[in-house]
């Protein structure tokens, strides 16, 4: 111990303070604690002193730097390791220190939210989004409802292949005629499997102001079937219906049957 004009210095030992049970200790050889006795132990093998981490309530280690609260820290201000800010006015974190690799929300036994360093999510619970409308869009396990769903292209997988490798059918724009030789826009349906359409109250209607058109006179030739029981075919309704961009118009031949089902009756 050595006392000069320079002050006090206590060489090759430790500094402690008790008091009913706590400890406050400068250490050289580990560092600096506080807390209840004792904060720190030394290893009977190695001669290694080691903090005493159920009792120390803070501790800072000499080696690494290191430090440890079991309390609450609170401070005007918060720098990073270059002396900036991390905090707002507001004191709330700045979007530049909210860089995150990844989120994962628990209830304590389960993770409910987790986003990886790439951006796959996994949830366990619904997914709610109304951008403020009474009926919004609503997840829920392998359903999805909404009002409106609204995309240049939906496809058809079938259910046994998650991995949508084999496509059953499509839902997607086309272009098409309209029996004067110029390009319209038709919405197309496509099936590998053919086309099933079910109605159990009202029956089916197809409206179009232009007629219903088949895509050219080789389709129209294979018939056109309503419950199996009515067939179309350009043989026989329909011989003279090519149109400019070789589309059929199917009303029209519906209209000329009609008219041919008449001459018959009247026949018999």
């Amino acid at each position: 111990f050595q006392v000069d004009e320079q002050g006090a210095k206590l060489h090759n030992a430790e500094f402690n303070i008790f008091a009913h049970g706590n400890q406050m200790t400068l250490n050289p050889d580990i560092g600096i604690a506080i807390g209840k006795e004792p904060v720190y132990t030394k290893d009977a093998e190695t001669g290694n002193f080691v903090f005493n981490k159920n009792n120390a309530t803070f501790y800072v280690d000499i080696e690494r730097g290191d430090a440890y609260f079991r309390g609450t820290i609170q401070a005007d201000k918060y720098l990073d390791k270059n002396g900036k800010e991390m905090l707002t006015d507001e004191y709330k974190f700045k979007s530049d220190f909210l860089e995150l690799r990844g989120l994962k929300i628990t209830d304590g036994s389960t993770t409910t939210l987790e986003i990886d360093k790439n951006g796959h999510v996994t949830m366990q619970g619904d997914i709610t989004i109304n951008n403020g409308a009474p009926d919004g869009t609503f997840i829920s396990g392998t359903n999805i409802y909404a009002p409106m769903i609204r995309s240049p292209q939906i496809i058809w997988y079938e259910s046994s292949d998650p991995t949508g490798e084999t496509e059953l059918g499509r839902i997607e724009e086309d272009v098409g005629g309209d029996g004067t030789g110029n390009q319209t826009k038709l919405l197309k349906m496509t099936s590998e499997q053919g086309l099933a359409i079910k109605s159990n109250n009202g029956g089916l209607s197809l409206e179009a102001k232009k007629g219903i058109w088949l895509a050219d006179f080789a389709t129209a030739q294979k018939g056109f079937s309503v419950r199996g029981a009515l067939s179309i075919a350009a043989t026989g309704a329909c011989p003279s219906l090519t149109d400019k961009d070789g589309w059929v118009n199917v009303e029209s031949a519906l209209g000329k049957l009609e008219k041919r089902i008449s001459v018959l009756e009247k026949s018999n």
